[in-house]
């Protein structure tokens, strides 16, 4: 339920974007390509966004789930509380904070692919966008099955200006789980932020069929 909150700030963040996103990995070579326009950077985002659509198109089975030290099907309860505690200081505003009472926990539990999550929505919101992509892939090779670190890649993805990337991802998102509705939610709020109405009201209609009972879909649409 945390790491589907942590993906609901990113999903509510990207229903009110504005297309496209600037670069934000603030090396003074992007500065001095970054048009005035906020166009991305295509000299530090090419590869990320070659990576991404790599692993978008490969299939589910040649990413089982992988045995990892301290791997669980359950987030333990020190993982929970430490999961409570980060969400709380990036709540109050102290991303840094959070980021940085991740590390250990991470340490302990490397395969915990919540962490990983909440992790990757945390770095993203302090512009370290390739270590917040290295960690979701991350979660996603320790569960293929999980929809939820693939939406998080596809709204990476689409903040970076990676648009095929991100179309990829949501795609994939919803078909490891079809009935994930935060994913079809994203990525309707996605599509209507590029102005194909059509396609972002199809996508709200699988949302809500997905989960009739999601709150967020019903107001997103």
């Amino acid at each position: 339920f945390e790491s589907t909150l942590a993906l609901f700030v990113l999903a509510s963040l990207l229903c009110s974007m504005d297309v496209p996103f600037n670069c934000t990995c603030r090396r003074r070579t992007c500065v001095s390509r970054a048009s005035a326009r906020r166009r991305t950077c295509s000299v530090c985002c090419a590869s990320m966004a070659a990576r991404m659509r790599t692993f978008a198109s490969a299939a589910p089975s040649s990413r089982p789930g992988r045995s990892v030290p301290g791997s669980r099907g359950n987030v333990d309860e020190e993982a929970k509380r430490v999961h409570r505690v980060v969400l709380d200081m990036a709540r109050g505003g102290d991303v840094l904070g959070a980021i940085r009472a991740l590390e250990p926990a991470l340490a302990r539990h490397p395969g915990n692919k919540h962490l990983l999550t909440t992790s990757a929505s945390l770095l993203e919101r302090v512009g370290r966008t390739d270590e917040a992509a290295d960690a979701l892939h991350e979660a996603c090779a320790i569960d293929g099955r999980d929809a939820a670190p693939w939406q998080a890649l596809a709204v990476l993805a689409s903040r970076r200006g990676d648009f095929a990337s991100a179309e990829a991802l949501f795609e994939r998102a919803t078909q490891v789980d079809e009935n994930h509705a935060p994913a079809w939610q994203a990525w309707a709020c996605f599509e209507s932020a590029r102005r194909r109405t059509e396609r972002a009201r199809e996508l709200f209609r699988n949302a809500v069929a997905a989960d009739p009972t999601h709150a967020p879909s019903w107001q997103a649409w």
